[in-house]
């Protein structure tokens, strides 16, 4: 979609408004690890799938359908 934001610059933009949010589990060594998940109000423009890596992690998927808008909404540049 021709984003002018890295991946990370734009999960700081969705966390800002409320789209996305980092939770945190336990590993085996009862460290804390962090992921990402899509927060209720972003369940409109996305999903959380299960993580490849671990299936007690998210992670999010947005909608391509919707992408553009959700840019537009949390301030980035299409």
């Amino acid at each position: 979609h021709s984003v002018s934001l890295s991946a990370t610059a734009f999960n700081q933009l969705l966390k800002a408004s409320g789209y996305l949010k980092r939770m945190t589990r336990k590993n085996s060594k009862q460290e804390l690890v962090e992921f990402w998940s899509v927060t209720d109000m972003g369940l409109s423009f996305g999903k959380n799938l299960t993580s490849p890596s671990n299936p007690r992690e998210t992670q999010p998927h947005w909608y391509t359908e919707r992408f553009v808008e959700l840019v537009r909404r949390v301030g980035g540049d299409v």
